[in-house]
């Protein structure tokens, strides 16, 4: 099964990015993507995406070291195979 997540993300100091993650899984492990614009405002080096398998189920999870909180919307599309 893979995940196409679109997101959009400020934090409350202005700091901004817009990009994807890319995610490919099974009942077992998970590979992972991303590409996204540059920063606008501040770096946002220290938001980061991880997706991990855990029982069969996928989780991607995000990490926010930047030091205010952000605010986070994403579209998610799941992509399953036969």
């Amino acid at each position: 099964m893979g995940a196409i997540v679109n997101y959009s993300f400020e934090s409350l100091v202005g700091a901004q990015r817009f990009g994807t993650v890319r995610v490919n899984f099974d009942s077992a492990s998970a590979v992972m993507d991303e590409t996204s614009t540059t920063d606008l405002n501040g770096s946002t080096d220290t938001v980061v995406f991880s997706a991990s398998v855990s029982a069969g189920n996928m989780t991607l999870s995000v990490a926010n070291d930047i030091g205010s909180t952000i605010e986070l919307v994403a579209v998610v599309n799941l992509i399953f195979r036969n």
